[in-house]
């Protein structure tokens, strides 16, 4: 189900039409698979805006966060693959994520720790900011839609793929497209 028919008005327009453009090409590529995301439609004002993606076992997060735009409309692009989450060998993730950041040049592999230290999600993530993509966005041209394709098919691999060798060699699981997962997914990906 398409969900770029729902955006969130009071975003800037360039952020708005990011986000179209990952819907389309999550649309055309993977029918389907795109996830709408409640907390964006159950918070008035929330000042972000996004969607899910589910696609071959992975889950992704495609999302547009303007709440710390100071002035003008400044906001940041966030496309986020959480890998595993309930994983209790913290240690044994911290070191498989510092592993796959000497060997990324995109994605950013982190772990956020559950408060007791007991567990942890791990999730690999690239954010753009607004000003990166301003100049490409009016018009919008052929060169910032296949960087933002290339930016979304990195993450979606990165979902799919990467837990096959993280959960190979620790427990864990991956998301579903359920509603509290969603809302999982959310929290690691927002901070």
């Amino acid at each position: 189900m398409p969900v770029g028919d729902m955006r969130n008005p009071a975003l800037p327009q360039d952020a708005q039409d990011v986000l179209t453009v990952l819907d389309q090409y999550v649309e055309l590529v993977f029918p389907g698979s795109a996830v709408d995301v409640p907390v964006f439609r159950g918070i008035p004002g929330l000042p972000m805006d996004g969607f899910a993606v589910h696609h071959d076992g992975g889950m992704s997060i495609f999302f547009v966060d303007a709440t710390n735009a100071d002035a003008g409309d400044q906001w940041t692009l966030q496309l986020c693959a959480t890998l595993a989450v309930d994983v209790p060998d913290v240690t044994g993730s911290l070191l498989w994520a510092n592993d796959r950041n000497r060997r990324s040049a995109i994605d950013r592999y982190y772990c956020a720790i559950a408060q007791d230290g007991s567990m942890c999600a791990v999730a690999a993530d690239t954010s753009v900011t607004s000003p990166v993509l301003k100049d490409f966005l009016r018009p919008l041209n052929h060169a910032l839609v296949g960087m933002l394709q290339s930016l979304a098919k990195n993450t979606l691999l990165s979902a799919a793929e990467d837990p096959k060798s993280l959960l190979s060699v620790r427990p864990g699981r991956r998301l579903t497209p359920s509603e509290p997962d969603l809302m999982t997914l959310f929290v690691i990906a927002s901070g």
